[in-house]
């Protein structure tokens, strides 16, 4: 049954703080746990993204718990260059709860704010949002692709 919110009943989604750092990284890691077999953030460097010029975790991330207050889906939106052209969104779902419908939640969300950046361009300048996926995460590469992205770049990292 969905809340009011969009949400299955007892999930609900708030904007970031710093004092969710912790949370985003136990989140990212599950994740990354569950499809790659890493471990793919520390709180050090999630909080430094945090603290980039032009990016406000409470505007730019939008987190969502589930009913015992566990974060289990995570959007950010970067659009801080300027021209902000290329609004990045990135997003995580816990594997548990990839059938709950929050990654469509969070990528609405996510659409909606890199919207935003459109009227920070000059008039009749192409605004295209981007994101990324892992080969391995096939919830996330499936969940862009049901959105209307798809791939244009692959890359290698050492």
């Amino acid at each position: 049954m969905k809340g009011n919110n969009g949400l299955n009943k007892g999930f609900y989604a708030r904007n970031a703080e710093m004092e969710d750092v912790q949370a985003a990284v136990d989140l990212f890691n599950r994740v990354s746990q569950h499809y790659l077999g890493i471990n793919e953030a520390d709180p050090e460097s999630i909080g430094t993204e945090w603290e980039a010029p032009g990016f406000s975790p409470g505007e730019d991330i939008l987190l969502v718990f589930d009913p015992d207050n566990t974060l289990v889906g995570y959007v950010e939106v970067w659009s801080n260059a300027t021209p902000p052209v290329h609004p990045y969104v990135w997003a995580r779902v816990d594997p548990e709860f990839e059938k709950d419908g929050i990654g469509e939640y969070l990528l609405g969300w996510g659409e909606e704010r890199a919207r935003e950046a459109i009227d920070r361009c000059p008039e009749n300048t192409r605004v295209a949002m981007r994101s990324a996926a892992n080969a391995r995460m096939d919830y996330l590469k499936d969940l862009l692709q049901r959105w209307g992205m798809e791939g244009i770049r692959h890359s290698f990292r050492m």
